[in-house]
């Protein structure tokens, strides 16, 4: 009697690995890719023109902060900042506020009148900014708000808004209602149920929304150029831009001055990194 050997059925465990090992080498690929224009930039802002012109690629043969000096004399970087961050702040924190009362009733009141007003903000979100932007430049003009920090930040306000206001109905749509329910019982009202309960469990979704509008705000060009004529009141980006002359650039004073003015950015992303991670990952998973 021939003896037949059983088989066994394949294991795709010896496979995992390799999968593994392509999946890691892509991410490294992907962020070393990513990674590669910062490093040239830091590598050009410490070069002097000389070693800029023979070699741009090499590494400087010293540690030159001439270029960083040029950005804070030339452009007058600290006035630049300073109006920056308080454009950047109110208009982030007005946003977070605003989208949060917005949200809340969008979350939890379920009619066709909210739902509505629901789409009506995602409407927003499919339009794109130069179709709003001439209508709201003359909305400014018309209320004498042009040239001033208030008109600024209500445009950016406004612009961001719809992006918010989804974000943070999603994720308060995630908040177990039982919450709210054990808090009507004990005679708590819906202004002091949002304020005590519901505020404070959005803290990782308003630190996400800040960041967003924070890096939006922070890296924008046009609106500052649009809206204000003088010099004393451009934001950081129309300072950094002036450095590029109109037959030559000199390139290792741009980067000092890009690197300095995504230092603040970087520093309060690193404030807020836990949060930021944190409402990401709540979004993806429970959104």
């Amino acid at each position: 009697m021939v003896k037949t050997r059983m088989q066994r059925p394949h294991s795709p465990s010896k496979a995992v690995p390799w999968l593994h090992y392509a999946n890691t080498a892509a991410l490294i690929a992907v962020v070393i890719f990513f990674l590669l224009p910062i490093f040239f930039m830091i590598l050009v802002a410490f070069k002097t023109t000389e070693e800029m012109a023979n070699s741009p690629f090499s590494l400087p043969l010293s540690l030159n902060f001439s270029n960083f000096l040029t950005a804070l004399q030339r452009l007058d970087f600290l006035r630049l900042i300073t109006n920056t961050i308080v454009i950047t702040i109110i208009s982030s924190v007005l946003t977070v506020l605003l989208s949060s009362l917005a949200a809340y009733p969008i979350a939890r009141v379920r009619t066709k009148w909210m739902n509505g007003v629901y789409q009506l903000f995602l409407i927003g979100l499919t339009l794109p900014f130069f179709v709003v932007l001439l209508p709201l430049y003359l909305l400014a003009r018309d209320l004498g708000l042009l040239g001033t920090i208030p008109g600024i930040v209500f445009v950016y306000t406004a612009f961001n808004l719809p992006f918010a206001i989804f974000f943070t109905a999603g994720f308060i749509s995630a908040i177990p209602i039982e919450l709210e329910e054990a808090a009507s019982i004990d005679g708590s009202t819906p202004l002091s149920t949002f304020r005590y309960i519901i505020l404070p469990l959005l803290r990782p979704a308003n630190a996400t929304v800040a960041m967003f509008i924070a890096l939006s705000v922070w890296n924008d060009l046009l609106l500052p150029l649009l809206f204000f004529n003088r010099n004393e009141q451009r934001t950081i980006m129309p300072g950094v831009y002036t450095v590029v002359g109109e037959f030559s650039t000199p390139y290792n004073e741009l980067f000092g001055a890009a690197l300095l003015a995504s230092l603040p950015l970087f520093i309060f992303y690193l404030i807020l990194q836990r949060q930021i991670i944190a409402g990401v990952s709540a979004g993806s998973v429970k959104g």
